[in-house]
């Protein structure tokens, strides 16, 4: 139970010195989080897969999108 705690605050300690986190704007608008109202989030390219691409191996070639995780309860936007 001790090590959990530590493996955590370590984890979140981690997350504040390697975050890449901002703000971003959005057809002139600046995006905010739906759940929690923050502006602050992390952009990752994701890959959008399919039940049939998968079935055969194919997961490849789905297409890709921009999802934003916000900063504060890690909610995800995708946008395409």
């Amino acid at each position: 139970m001790k090590n959990e705690g530590i493996k955590r605050g370590l984890a979140a300690a981690a997350k504040v010195f390697t975050s890449k986190s901002r703000e971003y704007h959005v057809n002139n608008a600046k995006l905010v989080c739906p759940c929690c109202g923050s502006t602050e989030f992390e952009h990752r390219r994701v890959l959008l897969n399919t039940t049939v691409a998968t079935l055969v191996n194919l997961d490849w070639a789905n297409s890709n999108a921009s999802a934003m995780i916000c900063d504060n309860c890690s909610h995800i936007k995708a946008l395409r």
